[in-house]
């Protein structure tokens, strides 16, 4: 489900021990079908900014 892909994806930045801090907001559209956005800041000054629309219903499809 989506809930479950979303925490994976929090659990894999928030232990990178190359990010100082992240924004990152889940938008569920529905059980298995999400949206992701937001910045995440590493240590070195650099940020990336992301955003994914991916269906985990079967595998994880990502549109975007």
């Amino acid at each position: 489900m989506i809930d479950a892909y979303f925490r994976q994806i929090d659990m894999l930045i928030s232990q990178s021990s190359m990010v100082h801090s992240y924004r990152v907001t889940y938008d569920k559209r529905s059980t298995y079908i999400g949206f992701i956005r937001g910045s995440i800041y590493f240590f070195d000054g650099s940020i990336l900014h992301l955003r994914e629309f991916v269906n985990v219903q079967h595998d994880i499809e990502r549109y975007m």
